[in-house]
């Protein structure tokens, strides 16, 4: 897979057509299809690609990581929707997340580059635990068993296998997630029917990072 002659500076990572959407509406782009299973975007202008992974399973970690090494980015922001797996966070806010779990795997904990942003992203955005879920979680009961076994408030399907490749590959990771649903029965209705709020609260996130990085040179 040939991406282009140069380093590409920052790679987004996002896993749903839904959430690609919120950089594909904005910038104009070239399409590359990558490895058959993840769409690889180039924006036109821009030291950005974007990498729409679709669904994705432990076993694709292997694949993904071929993908991440051949684009070669020097940064990763992984941006999307989750589950909040507590009542206690809000509907339609962005976290930060800082910690990454899945099952009996070991933690792992992000290391937020404010080296690289010269700004403490804590202070623009609360900060959360990830776990990592194999299926979408629908079920109140199986939320809450989560949330205890884990001690993580937001449940999604990928970032846990991000984080680990990132830590692996030593590339600084980013990962922002926005809560559209509270991962029970609820939740497919709730992410279609409130499909514009939560696109535009994670626009509006996102661009804040994206302001940040455009202020400093990586």
């Amino acid at each position: 897979m040939q991406v282009s002659g140069k380093k590409h500076h920052l790679l987004l990572i996002s896993a749903f057509r839904q959430e690609s959407s919120i950089i594909l509406e904005d910038y104009s782009y070239s399409h590359i299809k990558a490895l058959q299973k993840y769409h690889l975007f180039q924006l036109d202008d821009r030291p950005i690609s974007l990498l729409e992974l679709g669904k994705i399973s432990p076993l694709d970690q292997d694949t993904l990581e071929t993908v991440i090494r051949q684009i070669n980015p020097v940064f990763i922001i992984n941006f999307g929707i989750c589950g909040g797996l507590t009542d206690g966070v809000k509907l339609h806010q962005n976290y930060l997340i800082t910690h990454l779990k899945h099952h009996d795997t070991a933690e792992i904990i992000l290391s937020l580059p404010s080296d690289l942003l010269k700004t403490d992203l804590t202070t623009i955005f609360q900060a959360a635990r990830l776990f990592s879920a194999e299926e979408p979680v629908l079920d109140k009961s199986k939320r809450h068993g989560i949330w205890k076994s884990s001690g993580c408030e937001l449940v999604d399907l990928e970032g846990y296998f991000i984080g680990h490749i990132a830590r692996k590959l030593d590339i600084p990771l980013i990962m922002l997630k926005q809560v559209s649903d509270y991962a029970d029965h609820h939740a497919k209705q709730m992410i279609k029917n409130h499909v514009r709020t939560w696109k535009n609260a994670l626009k509006q996130g996102l661009h804040e990072i994206l302001k940040l990085i455009e202020q400093t040179e990586i």
